[in-house]
């Protein structure tokens, strides 16, 4: 035992430089995932959930946050957990029913589930899986560029800064929990596989090459893993150029590369060939297209040095134009230090062939084109890929660049050409004259522009945040400054071992990562994750087959994919013809193209909507303090009221029945844990005639509650009881002439609505919603899809009637026939319905069938689905008791599967030829 440790202690000894590189990374892997890592919390940040009804009325001990993330809790974690429960059920879950009339989802790579960085999806219970997903990224960075550059000769104190940089650049921090840092994460062994193959030029070098394109586009996001194809074919040309340098070794080069391409695609097809056709029939692609004018600012790169200059997550704030995760662009100010020293300091052994001056010149275009754009990104925005996608998301590939020239230049500070030598060899040499020219105006150029977006942004800061900035530009440049010390020091004087350089620069590059990562990576609560509040559990005892529609933010539209809750809107690709029907509802319900909701403003408008009727919308689901309905009265001020904590004040006696009331606060109610609203409306008898209570934060000025008092008698007397517990001190409230509390009053309309739940949501029950599934007795053709949208918003289709698309679908039906309609789940994407008809007629289903995938059958025989009411589907069923099977199945799949097995025979016959090949030649060796 001693002498292992003596051992290792020696080893440590001559290694240390190297030892400190790989603890940095350690502990910065640790302590930024932190708790969740060991079940201490959830690394998805799920508290983002208390910001809104009706979490919000429940999250008592929390604080509201600015939620930058939202599509990880309401799409891509919703649909991987559906996915993963269905799988553990025995279940291949190809449909989710959930959101927006339905979509697609285990076909289709979008929730990047399938990625291998998502197996701790798959099996781990799923408050774990996000921080085990982001550890194992982490380690996947650290052994693909440590096999990168352990290729290209680079020392290997150097492989952990790389990983080290490239984990917390500003994409990888920014889009965690997102399928995108999962593409991003195999950038680097992807291009270690290509650098084989354009190198060694084996067939068998494919084989390495197609696993990491399958994987990379497994994950679900084609803009990153088209990026880093682009940037791999560049590098294999300038690679197998300047290695093989004969046209036929390049050209060799090249088709093993390609080989080892197209293989992965193919290997992925099962999930690719479905892709291409849902991208051809659903997504909408014109909303996408992208122009030279559409890049980052400029500005934006200020935050490569200084993390919160361009301000960021709570407690930072946002105070410039753009999005957070679009923007930050962090790399750290010892990071670009590196670049430039890669740049400027060429090596004693030149090894790298040409790798150098490949990632200098990539580092350049990547980062004009995406913070410059305009002219020098016209050329590539005709591309695919580019085409369609925010150049904003190349951050990926700066981060990339950068963390590989970062170890360049620990490699430079390490084994540097004499400064001496460089000097005469400018001289004797006019080549290495202008060379050195070039290396240092590029150095020059990354100082001053730093420099000059670091005072510029600086000037830009708010003046409450204006002291914290300017201590955070000192940190960084101290940092920066000891790191130029160290290695100028190094290279032109040899004041100190140059290990003493590659041991410190990591420590000088993780602080400030982790001060990254505290503010971005911060973790929730067990308690927040997925919570199940009142108001589901309403809507999963009464919802049935219908379904419900949010308005603005309330149930955060999408994430109800993991209560498995229908809703007519929410957070995913939509049809053209559902977006259709849902902007005839509400003209603003699409807050980008794959988000739906309905706005608060115009709700007294939209909640009556015919179409939402036909859609099975039977309830609505908003803030506890929206109301709708006719505003009789509002707060009368004449004098005030102090209402005194859980001490409540009363109003004069009104009569019939409610929707809401408010009230007016002359002085704000708060308190330190928060404060509950209470409301009872007490009838004349002392019976309590409806009740509402909320908890909230704090509140001021004028409040209105929802009040589930739609049956009150229209004489009926009664009186508001309200009550403020948790107040900090007694509140000023309007009152009226007689001292009685002051409230305004919302009267029912003749809308078909009725308050149903209060409280932490306010959720509206649609009298006149017809059954998602139903019977119709009567059809009407209307073959222009403009007409059909106009029919059924004007309400003038008959509850009994169906709209086809086509004559051809046309079955006359008898009219007045009925049918009892039993329905049953078999799976996800399976579902059969029992019908007993009493004559011929059509079963309409309304959800998104405007797509290819679906199929029908009665009776075990198939059948044909009509496109139907403009988004959905009917199957006419005759008279009699019959079985009706309606199933999805992912279009593509099946080739796509065909494709997947074909390749991975392919590999495997590749991979086994290789590995006798291999075997025969050291069998030949040993022999002679």
């Amino acid at each position: 035992m001693e002498r292992r440790f003596t051992a290792a202690a020696s080893v440590v000894r001559r290694h240390w430089a190297e030892v400190v590189g790989w603890a940095a990374l350690v502990v910065f892997t640790v302590l930024s995932i932190g708790g969740p890592l060991v079940g201490a919390g959830t690394f998805l940040r799920t508290e983002g959930f208390t910001s809104f009804a009706p979490w919000s009325a429940t999250a008592e001990d929390t604080t509201p946050i600015l939620l930058l993330t939202g599509d990880t809790i309401d799409s891509v974690a919703p649909q991987t957990i559906l996915l993963s429960e269905q799988a553990g059920a025995g279940d291949f879950a190809e449909w989710n029913q959930y959101v927006a009339g339905g979509t697609e989802l285990g076909g289709l790579p979008n929730s990047g589930a399938y990625s291998p960085l998502s197996l701790p999806w798959w099996v781990l219970p799923p408050e774990l899986a996000a921080g085990y997903v982001k550890l194992l990224e982490i380690v996947v960075i650290t052994v693909g560029m440590s096999l990168f550059l352990r290729r290209l000769g680079i020392v290997r104190v150097a492989w952990p800064v790389a990983s080290l940089t490239f984990a917390a650049s500003g994409f990888m921090v920014a889009w965690t929990n997102w399928p995108q840092t999962r593409v991003a994460a195999l950038i680097p062994l992807l291009f270690w596989a290509l650098d084989r193959a354009s190198v060694r030029t084996r067939l068998i070098d494919a084989v390495p090459v197609a696993l990491a394109v399958a994987a990379i586009l497994l994950g679900g996001f084609p803009a990153i893993a088209g990026y880093g194809l682009y940037a791999g074919a560049a590098y294999v040309l300038v690679r197998s150029i300047v290695v093989r340098r004969r046209v036929l070794a390049v050209v060799g080069s090249g088709a093993v590369s390609a080989i080892g391409v197209v293989l992965g695609v193919a290997l992925a097809g099962w999930q690719i060939v479905p892709f291409a056709v849902n991208a051809s029939s659903v997504i909408d692609f014109d909303v996408r297209a992208q122009t030279p004018e559409m890049h980052l600012a400029w500005s934006a790169l200020a935050s490569a040095l200084v993390p919160d200059l361009n301000g960021g997550p709570d407690p930072v704030g946002v105070w410039v134009p753009g999005h957070p995760v679009e923007v930050f662009s962090y790399l750290g100010a010892v990071v670009l230090v590196l670049v430039a020293v890669a740049i400027l300091i060429p090596t004693r052994a030149r090894s790298r062939h040409g790798a150098t001056v490949f990632f200098t010149v990539a580092f350049f275009v990547a980062i004009v084109m995406t913070y410059v754009g305009d002219g020098f990104l016209a050329p590539f925005i005709e591309l695919p890929v580019f085409s369609s996608n925010h150049i904003g998301r190349m951050r990926a590939m700066v981060g990339f660049f950068a963390a590989v020239l970062a170890a360049f230049g620990i490699h430079a500070a390490l084994d540097p050409a004499p400064l001496r030598s460089v000097l005469r060899a400018s001289r004797a040499h006019a080549r290495v004259a202008w060379a050195t020219v070039v290396r240092c105006i590029l150095a020059g150029a990354i100082a001053v522009c730093a420099v000059t977006l670091v005072l510029t942004s600086l000037g830009q800061v708010p003046a409450d945040r204006y002291l914290l900035m300017r201590r955070e530009v000192m940190f960084v440049a101290v940092g920066a400054g000891i790191a130029i010390v160290l290695i100028a020091s190094s290279w032109m004087f040899r004041l100190f071992p140059r290990s003493i350089v590659t041991a410190v620069i990591p420590v000088l590059i993780v602080v400030p990562a982790l001060g990254v990562t505290s503010v971005w990576w911060q973790s929730s609560r067990d308690s927040t994750f997925y919570a199940t509040t009142a108001t589901h559990e309403f809507l999963a005892e009464h919802l049935g087959q219908d379904r419900y529609a949010t308005v603005e933010q309330a149930m955060l539209p999408g994430s109800n994919t993991a209560y498995r809750l229908r809703s007519v809107g929410g957070h995913a690709f939509h049809t053209a013809e559902w977006r259709d029907l849902l902007r005839a509802v509400d003209p603003d319900s699409f807050a980008t193209p794959t988000y739906s909701t309905l706005r608060a403003a115009t709700l007294d408008e939209s909640a009556g909507s015919p179409i939402l009727d036909r859609l099975g919308v039977r309830f609505l689901v908003a803030d506890p303090g929206t109301v709708v309905g006719t505003v009789e009265s509002t707060p009368d001020s004449a004098t005030t009221i102090a209402a005194s904590d859980g001490v409540p004040v009363f109003s004069a006696t009104g009569r019939g029945p409610l929707r809401g009331i408010s009230v007016d606060l002359h002085s704000p109610a708060a308190g330190s844990g928060g404060v509950t609203i209470k409301a009872d409306v007490v009838g004349g008898d002392g019976s309590v005639l409806a009740t509402t209570s909320t908890w909230v934060r704090a509140f001021a000025d004028v409040r209105s509650i929802a009040i589930a008092g739609d049956d009150i008698p229209t004489e009926a007397p009664w009186s508001v009881r309200l009550t403020l517990s948790g107040i900090d001190a007694p509140v000023e409230l309007a009152a009226s002439a007689d001292g009685a509390l002051a409230i305004g009053i919302t009267r029912p309309e003749d809308d078909d609505l009725r308050i149903v739940h209060t409280g932490d949501a306010t959720v509206y029950e649609r009298a006149s919603a017809l059954e998602r599934v139903r019977w119709a007795s009567e059809e009407q053709v209307i073959e222009d899809p403009d007409a059909q949208v106009d029919a059924l918003a004007a309400g003038s289709v008959p509850a009994e009637a169906v709209i086809l698309d086509s004559a051809d679908d046309a079955r006359e039906p008898d009219a007045g026939s009925t049918a009892e309609i039993d329905a049953h789940q078999i799976e996800e994407d399976t579902f059969r319905y029992d019908v007993e008809a009493e004559g011929a007629g059509w079963l309409v289903i309304e959800d998104s069938f405007s797509r290819p995938g679906w199929t029908a059958s009665i009776d075990g025989v198939s059948t044909t689905i009509a496109s139907a009411d403009h988004a959905a589907g009917a199957v006419f069923v005759s008279s009699g008791t019959h079985s009706v099977e309606v199933r999805y199945r992912t279009p593509g799949l099946v080739t796509g599967s065909w494709a997947t097995m074909s390749a991975a025979i392919v590999l495997l016959v590749i991979a086994a030829a290789g590995v006798i090949r291999t075997v025969r030649a050291r069998r030949g060796r040993l022999s002679d």
